[in-house]
């Protein structure tokens, strides 16, 4: 995944190179590592994510409890008006993981160029700067 990829689900929109999530065009608020643990699980959708495989991928080399994963997980179904019965976008596989079960796309950013994949239209505040008006 490149940094300047999308990733879409649904009605959200994951802007890796700005680190920020979409729903249409409303730029929604999550903290740094929850935005971290949106992006795992959405990078390796319909599949169990084990509690340790995100520890090592999101905090290396650091303890923490599961306190630290389950307040991001929160947070994300909060910002992303999910719910634990019956979820639609972060399913808890007790004592697993966690399933990301939306279908994703990927859409690359093509800047500078015209393209026969056209990313999706850019929200207005990111397209005035992106034109400096």
């Amino acid at each position: 995944m490149s940094p300047t990829d999308l990733l879409s689900f649904g009605d959200f929109l994951l802007d890796f190179g700005n680190e920020c999530v979409w729903r249409d065009q409303e730029q929604l608020k999550l903290t740094a590592k929850a935005f971290a643990v949106l992006c795992y699980l959405a990078t390796h959708p319909a599949r169990i994510v084990s509690k340790t495989e995100l520890f090592t991928a999101l905090w290396p080399g650091v303890v923490v409890s599961d306190w630290a994963l389950s307040t991001c997980i929160r947070e994300i179904r909060r910002v992303l008006h999910d719910t634990v019965k019956p979820p639609q976008i972060i399913e808890t596989v007790y004592r697993r993981g966690y399933r990301f079960l939306p279908a994703v796309t990927t859409q690359p950013v093509v800047s500078g160029q015209s393209s026969v994949v056209s990313p999706p239209p850019l929200p207005p505040l990111r397209s005035q700067l992106a034109t400096g008006n």
